[in-house]
């Protein structure tokens, strides 16, 4: 296997701390993060096929230190928890690749950044840890209805 290396255009914003997430069509969602302005709601998308990066709908809330993962056979991808300046946040938003726009989800049981999650089987997501105190040990599920909505929170 042999790695190549290749330069291509620059994203429209600088960011640290976002997620990249790769969609079904074989583009990518880069979404929030931080940079010298603070916490960021822009979004973009990352098109192989033209090398080049193109805004798309903003998040609803400027977020870092988040988690996003493509809700499989969807044109979904959830984003949960992270940082909104100094306030850990406890919400999650869908992205609907279709429409090129973030909508709000319910709240979530517990604030989280630096999380990690999981999509499972049915819909259904865990979120596990993050570094927010006491908040580090718990785990919740959730599940998400066919319209993108959190319609269970089971916390332990």
């Amino acid at each position: 296997m042999t790695n190549i290396s290749q330069k291509i255009s620059d994203m429209k914003y600088a960011r640290a701390c976002h997620t990249a997430t790769l969609l079904a069509d074989g583009r990518v969602l880069i979404a929030g993060g931080r940079n010298y302005t603070g916490d960021l709601r822009s979004a973009e998308i990352y098109d192989p096929s033209t090398e080049r990066f193109y805004l798309t709908g903003s998040l609803k809330e400027a977020r870092s230190s988040h988690a996003a993962a493509a809700v499989s056979r969807s044109a979904l991808v959830l984003v949960t928890g992270g940082r909104s300046g100094r306030r850990v946040l406890a919400n999650a938003e869908i992205y609907n690749v279709l429409k090129g726009r973030f909508d709000s989800l319910k709240k979530l049981n517990t604030p989280r950044e630096e999380h990690t999650m999981t999509l499972l089987n049915r819909g259904g997501y865990l979120l596990v840890g993050g570094n927010f105190g006491e908040q580090a040990k718990k785990v919740e599920l959730n599940q998400l209805s066919k319209v993108g909505e959190i319609i269970k929170i089971i916390t332990n």
